[in-house]
């Protein structure tokens, strides 16, 4: 479990980015292991990413981006008030899926911290700067650790799942 907590933090080698969701549309991401957006981003194979839902706050990492960029499910998300996401990537879960739970600070913007690693984020899809990847990362490797080695559990802001 450790080496793929080093694994993820050597993020040099790939772009880190946030994906959004809504309530209505967190289980479909994770059913079908694909992330979407609106708009095309130059997200590549190879890449990380998080998704964000921005009505809860909640953050869910860490995924490897499986494929570039595309459309590959034309019926996902579809409903009749919104046409759904074209741009899509298809995802898989680096070990377990963390959910580290945020405050709202401001409008659109989410606040996560854990032992001191305070990271602010926006709650739109976008490629994370280098240093805010770092934080966020290290913020995602040090609860896998203190899993690992304290049994941390199930708190109110962090939550496993398998």
């Amino acid at each position: 479990m450790v080496g793929m907590v080093e694994e993820m933090i050597d993020a040099e080698r790939a772009a880190v980015w946030i994906y959004i969701c809504k309530n209505d549309t967190e289980p479909e991401c994770f059913a079908r292991s694909l992330f979407g957006d609106a708009q095309h981003h130059p997200t590549k194979k190879g890449d990380l990413t998080f998704l964000l839902n921005i009505e809860t706050g909640e953050l869910y990492g860490v995924f490897e981006v499986l494929t570039d960029i595309g459309t590959y499910q034309r019926d996902a998300w579809i409903t009749k008030r919104r046409g759904g996401f074209p741009y899509q990537i298809k995802v898989k879960p680096i070990g377990r899926i963390i959910c580290i739970r945020g405050r709202r600070v401001g409008n659109n913007k989410f606040e996560f911290s854990y032992r001191n690693i305070v990271v602010r984020i926006g709650g739109y899809c976008q490629q994370l700067d280098p240093q805010t990847a770092g934080k966020l990362l290290d913020i995602f490797g040090k609860i896998i650790r203190d899993k690992f080695v304290f049994d941390i559990g199930k708190s109110n802001n962090i939550r496993f799942y398998y």
